[in-house]
Protein backbone atom coordinates (compact mmCIF):
# COMPACT_ATOMS: atom_id res chain seq x y z
CA UNK A 1 0.00 0.00 0.00
CA UNK A 2 1.35 3.43 -0.96
CA UNK A 3 0.10 6.68 0.51
CA UNK A 4 -1.87 8.59 -2.12
CA UNK A 5 -2.86 12.12 -1.06
CA UNK A 6 -5.33 12.38 -3.94
CA UNK A 7 -7.16 9.24 -2.85
CA UNK A 8 -7.23 10.43 0.74
CA UNK A 9 -8.63 13.82 -0.25
CA UNK A 10 -11.36 12.09 -2.23
CA UNK A 11 -12.24 9.88 0.73
CA UNK A 12 -12.68 12.96 2.91
CA UNK A 13 -14.85 14.62 0.28
CA UNK A 14 -17.02 11.49 0.07
CA UNK A 15 -17.39 11.54 3.85
CA UNK A 16 -18.58 15.12 3.78
CA UNK A 17 -21.13 14.39 1.05
CA UNK A 18 -22.50 11.21 2.62
CA UNK A 19 -22.77 12.81 6.06
CA UNK A 20 -25.15 15.54 4.93
CA UNK A 21 -28.17 15.04 7.18
CA UNK A 22 -30.68 16.67 4.83
CA UNK A 23 -30.16 13.83 2.37
CA UNK A 24 -31.11 11.13 4.87
CA UNK A 25 -34.14 8.91 4.65
CA UNK A 26 -35.49 5.89 6.51
CA UNK A 27 -34.17 3.34 4.04
CA UNK A 28 -32.68 0.62 6.25
CA UNK A 29 -31.37 -1.53 3.39
CA UNK A 30 -27.78 -2.52 4.06
CA UNK A 31 -26.86 -2.25 0.39
CA UNK A 32 -28.77 0.89 -0.65
CA UNK A 33 -29.79 2.76 2.50
CA UNK A 34 -28.57 4.55 5.61
CA UNK A 35 -26.40 1.66 6.89
CA UNK A 36 -23.99 2.34 3.99
CA UNK A 37 -22.87 5.81 5.09
CA UNK A 38 -22.77 4.54 8.68
CA UNK A 39 -20.41 1.70 7.74
CA UNK A 40 -18.29 4.07 5.68
CA UNK A 41 -17.94 6.42 8.65
CA UNK A 42 -17.10 3.50 10.96
CA UNK A 43 -14.17 2.44 8.80
CA UNK A 44 -13.07 5.99 8.05
CA UNK A 45 -12.68 6.48 11.80
CA UNK A 46 -9.95 3.81 11.69
CA UNK A 47 -7.84 6.01 9.40
CA UNK A 48 -5.73 8.78 10.89
CA UNK A 49 -6.24 10.93 7.79
CA UNK A 50 -10.06 11.07 8.07
CA UNK A 51 -12.28 13.37 10.09
CA UNK A 52 -15.82 12.14 10.70
CA UNK A 53 -18.82 13.87 12.17
CA UNK A 54 -19.30 11.86 15.38
CA UNK A 55 -22.59 13.57 16.17
CA UNK A 56 -23.97 12.62 12.76
CA UNK A 57 -22.70 9.06 13.25
CA UNK A 58 -24.56 8.70 16.54
CA UNK A 59 -27.71 10.13 15.01
CA UNK A 60 -27.51 7.67 12.14
CA UNK A 61 -26.94 4.75 14.49
CA UNK A 62 -29.86 5.82 16.66
CA UNK A 63 -32.12 6.14 13.61
CA UNK A 64 -31.22 2.65 12.45
CA UNK A 65 -31.67 0.94 15.80
CA UNK A 66 -34.94 2.71 16.53
CA UNK A 67 -36.42 1.96 13.11
CA UNK A 68 -35.82 -1.79 12.85
CA UNK A 69 -39.57 -2.42 13.16
CA UNK A 70 -39.94 -0.93 9.68
CA UNK A 71 -38.27 -4.04 8.26
CA UNK A 72 -41.22 -6.15 9.36
CA UNK A 73 -40.82 -9.79 8.33
CA UNK A 74 -38.35 -9.08 5.54
CA UNK A 75 -35.60 -11.64 6.16
CA UNK A 76 -33.33 -10.76 3.23
CA UNK A 77 -29.74 -9.58 3.46
CA UNK A 78 -30.07 -6.85 0.88
CA UNK A 79 -33.16 -5.15 2.28
CA UNK A 80 -34.15 -6.84 5.52
CA UNK A 81 -33.26 -8.31 8.87
CA UNK A 82 -30.24 -10.36 7.80
CA UNK A 83 -28.41 -7.27 6.52
CA UNK A 84 -29.41 -5.26 9.59
CA UNK A 85 -28.20 -8.10 11.81
CA UNK A 86 -24.88 -8.31 9.96
CA UNK A 87 -24.22 -4.61 10.60
CA UNK A 88 -24.96 -4.99 14.31
CA UNK A 89 -22.71 -8.06 14.52
CA UNK A 90 -19.82 -6.08 13.07
CA UNK A 91 -20.36 -3.09 15.33
CA UNK A 92 -20.93 -5.18 18.47
CA UNK A 93 -17.79 -7.25 17.94
CA UNK A 94 -15.64 -4.12 17.70
CA UNK A 95 -17.03 -2.41 20.79
CA UNK A 96 -14.81 -2.09 23.84
CA UNK A 97 -17.33 -4.02 25.96
CA UNK A 98 -17.65 -7.79 25.76
CA UNK A 99 -19.62 -9.09 22.81
CA UNK A 100 -23.21 -9.91 23.79
CA UNK A 101 -24.59 -12.85 21.74
CA UNK A 102 -28.11 -12.21 23.00
CA UNK A 103 -28.33 -8.90 21.16
CA UNK A 104 -29.10 -10.51 17.79
CA UNK A 105 -30.61 -13.73 19.10
CA UNK A 106 -34.16 -12.74 18.21
CA UNK A 107 -33.15 -12.09 14.61
CA UNK A 108 -31.30 -15.40 14.44
CA UNK A 109 -34.28 -17.30 15.86
CA UNK A 110 -36.63 -15.66 13.36
CA UNK A 111 -34.38 -16.47 10.39
CA UNK A 112 -33.79 -20.01 11.65
CA UNK A 113 -37.53 -20.64 11.92
CA UNK A 114 -37.96 -19.38 8.36
CA UNK A 115 -35.38 -21.85 7.05
CA UNK A 116 -36.75 -24.77 9.04
CA UNK A 117 -40.33 -24.10 8.06
CA UNK A 118 -39.91 -26.55 5.20
CA UNK A 119 -37.89 -29.74 4.94
CA UNK A 120 -36.27 -28.50 1.73
CA UNK A 121 -35.41 -24.88 0.98
CA UNK A 122 -37.52 -23.65 -1.94
CA UNK A 123 -36.66 -19.95 -1.83
CA UNK A 124 -34.00 -17.98 -3.62
CA UNK A 125 -30.41 -19.21 -3.39
CA UNK A 126 -28.78 -15.91 -4.34
CA UNK A 127 -27.29 -13.06 -2.31
CA UNK A 128 -29.61 -10.04 -2.34
CA UNK A 129 -32.93 -11.72 -1.54
CA UNK A 130 -31.90 -15.32 -0.93
CA UNK A 131 -30.14 -17.81 1.29
CA UNK A 132 -26.58 -16.87 0.31
CA UNK A 133 -27.15 -13.40 1.70
CA UNK A 134 -28.61 -14.72 4.95
CA UNK A 135 -25.47 -16.88 5.15
CA UNK A 136 -23.33 -13.72 5.20
CA UNK A 137 -25.07 -12.64 8.41
CA UNK A 138 -25.03 -16.16 9.85
CA UNK A 139 -21.33 -16.69 9.16
CA UNK A 140 -20.47 -13.33 10.71
CA UNK A 141 -22.53 -14.22 13.77
CA UNK A 142 -20.94 -17.66 13.92
CA UNK A 143 -17.55 -15.97 13.93
CA UNK A 144 -18.59 -14.02 17.02
CA UNK A 145 -20.80 -16.62 18.69
CA UNK A 146 -19.65 -20.20 18.15
CA UNK A 147 -22.93 -21.73 19.32
CA UNK A 148 -24.99 -20.05 16.62
CA UNK A 149 -27.29 -22.60 14.90
CA UNK A 150 -28.37 -20.52 11.92
CA UNK A 151 -25.26 -20.88 9.81
CA UNK A 152 -25.15 -24.66 10.12
CA UNK A 153 -28.84 -24.87 9.18
CA UNK A 154 -28.00 -22.92 6.02
CA UNK A 155 -25.16 -25.31 5.17
CA UNK A 156 -27.58 -28.23 5.60
CA UNK A 157 -30.16 -26.51 3.41
CA UNK A 158 -27.66 -25.98 0.58
CA UNK A 159 -26.56 -29.59 0.91
CA UNK A 160 -30.12 -30.84 0.41
CA UNK A 161 -30.74 -28.85 -2.77
CA UNK A 162 -27.36 -29.39 -4.43
CA UNK A 163 -27.85 -30.83 -7.93
CA UNK A 164 -25.15 -33.34 -8.85
CA UNK A 165 -24.12 -33.76 -12.48
CA UNK A 166 -21.52 -36.33 -11.44
CA UNK A 167 -20.05 -37.64 -8.21
CA UNK A 168 -17.69 -34.67 -8.02
CA UNK A 169 -19.60 -31.79 -9.64
CA UNK A 170 -22.65 -30.03 -8.22
CA UNK A 171 -24.53 -26.78 -8.73
CA UNK A 172 -27.59 -24.91 -7.52
CA UNK A 173 -30.47 -23.80 -9.74
CA UNK A 174 -32.21 -20.43 -9.66
CA UNK A 175 -35.87 -21.11 -8.70
CA UNK A 176 -38.60 -20.54 -11.25
CA UNK A 177 -40.12 -17.76 -9.12
CA UNK A 178 -36.87 -15.84 -8.63
CA UNK A 179 -36.73 -12.16 -9.55
CA UNK A 180 -33.23 -12.83 -10.86
CA UNK A 181 -34.08 -15.70 -13.18
CA UNK A 182 -33.21 -14.97 -16.82
CA UNK A 183 -35.58 -17.46 -18.47
CA UNK A 184 -39.03 -16.93 -17.01
CA UNK A 185 -40.79 -18.59 -19.94
CA UNK A 186 -39.59 -22.11 -19.11
CA UNK A 187 -39.95 -22.46 -15.35
CA UNK A 188 -39.61 -26.23 -15.54
CA UNK A 189 -36.00 -26.00 -16.76
CA UNK A 190 -33.12 -25.64 -14.28
CA UNK A 191 -31.17 -22.42 -14.67
CA UNK A 192 -27.64 -22.00 -13.37
CA UNK A 193 -26.60 -18.40 -12.82
CA UNK A 194 -22.84 -17.73 -12.87
CA UNK A 195 -22.78 -14.39 -11.05
CA UNK A 196 -21.52 -13.86 -7.51
CA UNK A 197 -24.57 -11.70 -6.84
CA UNK A 198 -27.20 -14.19 -7.94
CA UNK A 199 -25.75 -17.60 -8.72
CA UNK A 200 -23.59 -20.60 -7.98
CA UNK A 201 -20.50 -18.57 -6.94
CA UNK A 202 -22.64 -16.99 -4.21
CA UNK A 203 -23.48 -20.41 -2.79
CA UNK A 204 -19.83 -21.52 -2.90
CA UNK A 205 -18.74 -18.36 -1.06
CA UNK A 206 -21.60 -18.73 1.42
CA UNK A 207 -20.33 -22.23 2.25
CA UNK A 208 -16.62 -21.38 2.50
CA UNK A 209 -16.59 -20.28 6.18
CA UNK A 210 -18.08 -23.64 7.21
CA UNK A 211 -14.81 -25.34 6.26
CA UNK A 212 -13.31 -23.83 9.42
CA UNK A 213 -15.90 -25.48 11.68
CA UNK A 214 -15.20 -29.04 12.76
CA UNK A 215 -18.81 -30.23 12.80
CA UNK A 216 -19.41 -29.08 9.21
CA UNK A 217 -15.91 -29.36 7.77
CA UNK A 218 -16.34 -32.54 5.70
CA UNK A 219 -19.79 -31.55 4.46
CA UNK A 220 -18.65 -28.06 3.48
CA UNK A 221 -15.41 -29.23 1.85
CA UNK A 222 -17.34 -31.66 -0.33
CA UNK A 223 -19.91 -29.06 -1.41
CA UNK A 224 -17.34 -26.33 -2.07
CA UNK A 225 -15.00 -28.65 -3.95
CA UNK A 226 -17.76 -30.14 -6.09
CA UNK A 227 -19.29 -26.73 -6.71
CA UNK A 228 -15.92 -25.42 -7.92
CA UNK A 229 -15.46 -28.44 -10.18
CA UNK A 230 -18.77 -27.64 -11.82
CA UNK A 231 -17.96 -23.93 -12.07
CA UNK A 232 -14.63 -24.56 -13.80
CA UNK A 233 -16.46 -26.73 -16.34
CA UNK A 234 -18.61 -23.74 -17.39
CA UNK A 235 -15.86 -21.92 -19.29
CA UNK A 236 -16.91 -20.51 -22.64
CA UNK A 237 -16.10 -22.39 -25.81
CA UNK A 238 -16.64 -19.25 -27.88
CA UNK A 239 -15.10 -15.78 -27.47
CA UNK A 240 -12.43 -16.88 -24.98
CA UNK A 241 -10.51 -13.71 -25.83
CA UNK A 242 -13.34 -11.67 -24.30
CA UNK A 243 -14.08 -13.58 -21.10
CA UNK A 244 -13.85 -17.07 -19.64
CA UNK A 245 -17.43 -17.11 -18.36
CA UNK A 246 -20.86 -15.90 -19.40
CA UNK A 247 -23.65 -14.73 -17.10
CA UNK A 248 -25.46 -18.05 -17.14
CA UNK A 249 -24.64 -21.69 -17.85
CA UNK A 250 -25.28 -22.65 -21.47
CA UNK A 251 -24.86 -19.12 -22.82
CA UNK A 252 -21.96 -18.09 -25.04
CA UNK A 253 -22.11 -14.33 -24.47
CA UNK A 254 -19.06 -12.71 -22.83
CA UNK A 255 -19.59 -11.06 -19.46
CA UNK A 256 -18.58 -7.73 -17.99
CA UNK A 257 -16.17 -7.33 -15.09
CA UNK A 258 -17.82 -6.58 -11.79
CA UNK A 259 -18.75 -7.82 -8.36
CA UNK A 260 -22.16 -8.92 -9.58
CA UNK A 261 -21.13 -10.92 -12.64
CA UNK A 262 -18.08 -11.91 -14.59
CA UNK A 263 -14.65 -13.48 -14.53
CA UNK A 264 -13.17 -11.41 -11.73
CA UNK A 265 -15.35 -12.58 -8.84
CA UNK A 266 -15.39 -16.13 -10.24
CA UNK A 267 -11.58 -15.99 -10.07
CA UNK A 268 -11.76 -14.70 -6.49
CA UNK A 269 -14.25 -17.44 -5.57
CA UNK A 270 -11.97 -20.15 -7.00
CA UNK A 271 -8.86 -18.63 -5.43
CA UNK A 272 -10.47 -18.52 -1.99
CA UNK A 273 -11.77 -22.06 -2.36
CA UNK A 274 -8.43 -23.33 -3.64
CA UNK A 275 -6.65 -21.86 -0.62
CA UNK A 276 -9.21 -23.24 1.85
CA UNK A 277 -9.24 -26.71 0.25
CA UNK A 278 -5.50 -26.77 -0.48
CA UNK A 279 -6.26 -27.41 -4.15
CA UNK A 280 -3.53 -25.84 -6.30
CA UNK A 281 -5.46 -26.70 -9.47
CA UNK A 282 -8.16 -24.23 -8.44
CA UNK A 283 -5.74 -21.47 -7.47
CA UNK A 284 -3.80 -21.98 -10.71
CA UNK A 285 -6.94 -21.69 -12.82
CA UNK A 286 -8.07 -18.69 -10.76
CA UNK A 287 -4.76 -17.00 -11.51
CA UNK A 288 -5.19 -17.60 -15.24
CA UNK A 289 -8.69 -16.11 -15.21
CA UNK A 290 -7.66 -13.19 -13.01
CA UNK A 291 -4.63 -12.25 -15.13
CA UNK A 292 -6.80 -12.34 -18.24
CA UNK A 293 -9.29 -10.05 -16.48
CA UNK A 294 -6.41 -7.74 -15.58
CA UNK A 295 -5.76 -7.14 -19.28
CA UNK A 296 -9.22 -5.67 -19.88
CA UNK A 297 -9.75 -1.92 -20.02
CA UNK A 298 -12.89 0.10 -19.27
CA UNK A 299 -14.40 -0.54 -22.70
CA UNK A 300 -13.84 -4.30 -22.83
CA UNK A 301 -14.83 -4.65 -19.17
CA UNK A 302 -18.04 -2.70 -19.88
CA UNK A 303 -17.42 -0.30 -16.98
CA UNK A 304 -19.47 2.91 -17.07
CA UNK A 305 -19.42 4.11 -13.46
CA UNK A 306 -17.41 3.81 -10.23
CA UNK A 307 -19.53 1.83 -7.77
CA UNK A 308 -18.74 -1.38 -5.95
CA UNK A 309 -21.23 -3.51 -7.89
CA UNK A 310 -19.84 -3.15 -11.41
CA UNK A 311 -17.72 0.00 -11.36
CA UNK A 312 -14.07 0.97 -11.20
CA UNK A 313 -13.75 1.24 -7.40
CA UNK A 314 -15.20 -2.24 -6.95
CA UNK A 315 -12.74 -3.68 -9.49
CA UNK A 316 -9.88 -1.93 -7.70
CA UNK A 317 -10.85 -3.66 -4.45
CA UNK A 318 -11.41 -7.11 -5.96
CA UNK A 319 -8.05 -7.09 -7.74
CA UNK A 320 -6.49 -6.08 -4.42
CA UNK A 321 -8.19 -8.99 -2.64
CA UNK A 322 -7.11 -11.40 -5.37
CA UNK A 323 -3.53 -10.16 -5.17
CA UNK A 324 -3.55 -10.91 -1.44
CA UNK A 325 -4.38 -14.57 -2.15
CA UNK A 326 -2.48 -15.18 -5.41
CA UNK A 327 0.12 -12.39 -5.59
CA UNK A 328 1.01 -11.34 -9.12
CA UNK A 329 2.32 -8.05 -10.53
CA UNK A 330 -0.46 -8.04 -13.13
CA UNK A 331 -3.13 -8.03 -10.41
CA UNK A 332 -1.47 -5.22 -8.46
CA UNK A 333 -1.14 -3.23 -11.68
CA UNK A 334 -4.82 -3.79 -12.48
CA UNK A 335 -5.86 -2.57 -9.03
CA UNK A 336 -3.81 0.57 -9.63
CA UNK A 337 -5.37 1.00 -13.08
CA UNK A 338 -8.91 0.94 -11.68
CA UNK A 339 -7.91 3.28 -8.85
CA UNK A 340 -6.62 5.76 -11.41
CA UNK A 341 -9.78 5.29 -13.47
CA UNK A 342 -11.86 6.22 -10.40
CA UNK A 343 -9.71 9.26 -9.70
CA UNK A 344 -9.95 10.39 -13.32
CA UNK A 345 -13.74 10.33 -13.16
CA UNK A 346 -13.55 12.52 -10.07
CA UNK A 347 -10.96 14.89 -11.56
CA UNK A 348 -13.07 15.47 -14.65
CA UNK A 349 -16.52 15.80 -13.09
CA UNK A 350 -16.15 15.99 -9.30
CA UNK A 351 -18.55 13.95 -7.19
CA UNK A 352 -21.05 13.63 -10.10
CA UNK A 353 -18.34 11.66 -11.89
CA UNK A 354 -18.89 8.96 -9.26
CA UNK A 355 -22.66 8.75 -9.63
CA UNK A 356 -24.30 5.42 -10.46
CA UNK A 357 -25.37 4.80 -14.06
CA UNK A 358 -29.01 3.69 -14.08
CA UNK A 359 -31.60 3.51 -16.86
CA UNK A 360 -29.50 5.62 -19.19
CA UNK A 361 -28.64 8.39 -16.72
CA UNK A 362 -26.25 9.10 -13.84
CA UNK A 363 -27.84 9.45 -10.40
CA UNK A 364 -26.48 10.18 -6.94
CA UNK A 365 -26.64 7.27 -4.52
CA UNK A 366 -25.22 7.18 -1.01
CA UNK A 367 -25.35 3.44 -0.39
CA UNK A 368 -22.87 0.58 -0.49
CA UNK A 369 -23.72 -1.38 -3.61
CA UNK A 370 -23.68 1.35 -6.25
CA UNK A 371 -23.25 4.52 -4.23
CA UNK A 372 -20.66 6.83 -2.75
CA UNK A 373 -20.26 4.97 0.55
CA UNK A 374 -19.21 1.79 -1.23
CA UNK A 375 -16.71 3.75 -3.31
CA UNK A 376 -15.34 5.32 -0.13
CA UNK A 377 -14.89 1.94 1.54
CA UNK A 378 -13.03 0.59 -1.49
CA UNK A 379 -10.74 3.62 -1.47
CA UNK A 380 -10.09 3.17 2.26
CA UNK A 381 -8.93 -0.38 1.52
CA UNK A 382 -6.58 1.04 -1.11
CA UNK A 383 -5.08 3.23 1.62
CA UNK A 384 -4.50 0.43 4.10
CA UNK A 385 -7.75 0.26 6.09
CA UNK A 386 -8.45 -3.48 6.16
CA UNK A 387 -11.76 -4.26 4.36
CA UNK A 388 -13.11 -6.44 7.16
CA UNK A 389 -16.57 -5.58 5.85
CA UNK A 390 -16.02 -7.41 2.56
CA UNK A 391 -17.77 -10.57 3.82
CA UNK A 392 -20.98 -8.54 3.49
CA UNK A 393 -20.57 -9.01 -0.27
CA UNK A 394 -19.22 -12.59 -0.09
CA UNK A 395 -15.74 -11.32 -0.98
CA UNK A 396 -13.98 -12.56 2.19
Amino acid sequence: MSVNPEVRALIQHLLEVTQLSERRDKNLSLITGLPGPLLFQWYAAKADFCAIDTIQFQQDLQQITSSVHLLGRNTTFGYGLAGYGWLLELLLAEQADDYDPDFNQEIEDFLLADIRRHDTWAGDIEFVLGLSGVAAFAARRCRNHKKSELYFAIVDAFSKIAMYESKTACCWSTPAHSLYRFDKNHPEKPEYNLGLAHGVPAVICALLPAIEHSDRNLQARKLVSDGCNWLVSQTLSANPERSFFSHCSGEQHPSRLGWCYGDLTIALTLARAGAALERPDLTSFARTVAIHAASRDAKSAMVVDAGLCHGSAGLMLIFQLLNNIIPDPALAKASDYWCEHTLRRYREDGIPGLYAFKSGDYVMEHGLLEGLSGIGLCLLANQGVAPDWADAFLLA
